[in-house]
């Protein structure tokens, strides 16, 4: 940690997903509530550097109660920033694999909105911004990475697996640390996949991602990126989705109202299908 905040490092960001063993268990996570208060403990002892936390809701078996009392514990740490995911249940997983055969619950939509609802009540209370859609902060504590991913700008991945856009190009690296070493080492660029986005696919994406956030996306500013607006593209789109009070649009500007973030998705996929 102190070479870290030595190299110049300003953020940390750990996958806590619970202080709940039994959940943690669930998820087929690795380490143990008392390992992710141990971390955050040790980035907290460093100093000036930030905390985030990531966190995960919905999970089989989880109760209200359990995701109230990390939260709780969370913001007690001294957390700058808190993502809250609801749990995706990617098929192919072993939690899908069990979840099919019967030997836990699928999620419950009605629990995750619950569970959601409680997330932003109590992050509120204690003092953070619901800034993004899944992501809250302390004032002046927002996540610049992110707020550049979601404004479509350019950003730098480095190591295996890590996405970086740049120049109108997205890639990936090889996933394998040898992998990645081993063409390092004989001067080779360790990239997996890459690809260039045409106009209106940028458009959809611009649109996915910046609507995630509190104040959504300029027209104009989607239009100077990619050479073409948002209704030139998906101009059928925004007006139902306007009409059925999943977006909204005015003064150049189009957002999501906050009382739909928790059926934001339902928007999103119909503005990149």
């Amino acid at each position: 940690m102190a070479a870290l905040r030595e190299a110049g490092v300003t953020r940390i960001s750990l996958g806590v997903q619970s202080l709940c063993d039994e959940v943690l268990l669930t998820l087929g996570r690795v380490h143990s509530a008392e390992e992710a208060r141990a971390a955050m403990n040790l980035v907290r002892e460093a100093g000036d550097m930030d905390l985030g936390v990531d966190l995960l809701y919905g999970v089989p078996r989880q109760s209200v109660e359990d995701w109230k009392r990390t939260l709780e514990e969370v913001t007690a740490g001294g957390a700058e920033h808190v993502s809250a995911y609801a749990l995706s249940v990617e098929e192919g997983t072993p939690l899908s694999e069990r979840i099919a055969e019967g030997k836990l619950p699928a999620p419950d939509d009605d629990l995750c909105a619950e569970m959601y609802e409680t997330a932003r009540e109590a992050l509120s209370r204690a003092g953070y911004e619901h800034y993004e859609i899944s992501n809250f902060a302390r004032p002046g504590h927002e996540c610049r990475h992110n707020r550049r991913y979601w404004a479509g700008d350019e950003y730098l991945g480095v190591g295996c697996s890590a996405h970086s856009h740049r120049g109108g190009v997205r890639w990936n690296n090889v996933s394998g640390p040898g992998v990645y070493t081993q063409w390092l080492e004989r001067g080779v660029l360790p990239v997996a996949r890459a690809e260039r986005l045409t106009p209106e696919r940028r458009v959809g994406e611009l649109l996915m991602l910046g609507l995630r956030r509190a104040e959504g996306v300029g027209e104009e500013e989607v239009r100077a990126v990619c050479g073409v607006g948002p209704r030139e593209v998906c101009g059928g789109k925004i007006e139902e989705l306007c009409r059925m009070g999943l977006l909204s649009a005015g003064e150049g500007r189009l957002w999501i109202p906050r009382g739909k973030w928790i059926v934001s998705n339902e928007a999103l996929s119909q503005l990149v299908a």
